[in-house]
């Protein structure tokens, strides 16, 4: 072997020399069963076309919740604490077909929170910094809390002469408190209607409120105050269903 005409070590007949036949796994594939195909793909390939599935389905959903899906929020309400209404889904089905909001794509909520549970109070907490609700109904002790914070719309500078007439002996007021880094008071605003007592309403009683003290607030963020509006006109003005009208009725809570 002449090593000045070659230009590595290996010998001629190395594996590296030699040429890849692919035709060997096909003849090995080809000659299983049925079955010992299947189980083949699965042990292999299932596991991948599975994730590619799952990729293209959370990629389509995308596109289409971005590009062609436009859905359209009409009022967020909720109810916390001993204010909760049992029956929320009702109330709220309600008011989408008083709001003439019923499509898929239309979003009007009720929904309840209980405070004293750490992650509904983190969940509620996100909601009223991000501006996500628009009426809240709670107890003193919560509207006192929000109304210092400055989360509470002043509703004498919304509610139409008729609204805060008919509501004239259930506005309740608060005031905005500035505190500092010791949580001393340094300055108290004007006080203000910033909430309405809505305990001893129709509508509140009738989809299961049984607070003795239920507090209406429209948020300082509201997106759809046009909408929290119509929701405390329709407090002032709704009376119960004949109670020999059982269909108008709201399912009694579990």
């Amino acid at each position: 072997m002449d090593v000045k005409q070659k230009k590595t070590a290996l010998d001629d007949d190395s594996i590296l020399y030699q040429k890849r036949d692919d035709t060997i796994g096909k003849k090995d594939i080809s000659s299983l069963s049925g079955r010992q195909k299947l189980q083949y793909f699965k042990d292999y390939y299932l596991k991948f076309c599975i994730l590619a599935v799952v990729l293209i389905a959370i990629g389509a959903n995308l596109v289409y919740t971005i590009f062609f899906r436009h859905q359209e929020t009409i009022l967020n309400i909720t109810a916390v604490n001993e204010a909760a209404l049992a029956n929320a889904d009702d109330l709220a089905a309600f008011l989408k077909s008083s709001f003439q909001a019923t499509g898929k794509d239309q979003i009007l909520t009720v929904t309840n929170y209980n405070l004293d549970d750490a992650n509904q109070q983190m969940a509620f907490t996100t909601k009223l910094v991000t501006s996500d609700l628009d009426v809240i109904i709670c107890d003193r002790e919560t509207f006192d809390s929000k109304s210092e914070a400055g989360f509470c719309l002043d509703l004498s500078s919304v509610l139409t002469d008729d609204l805060l007439a008919t509501f004239s002996d259930h506005l309740v007021t608060g005031q905005i408190v500035e505190r500092d880094n010791d949580d001393q008071v340094v300055n108290t605003g004007e006080e203000l209607p910033y909430g309405i007592d809505i305990s001893n309403t129709a509508l509140y009683t009738y989809y299961g409120g049984t607070a003795s003290e239920a507090i209406l607030m429209i948020t300082a963020g509201s997106k759809h105050q046009d909408n929290a509006l119509e929701f405390i006109r329709l407090l002032a003005d709704w009376t119960a269903p004949s109670s020999q009208d059982p269909e108008a009725a709201p399912a009694k809570s579990q």
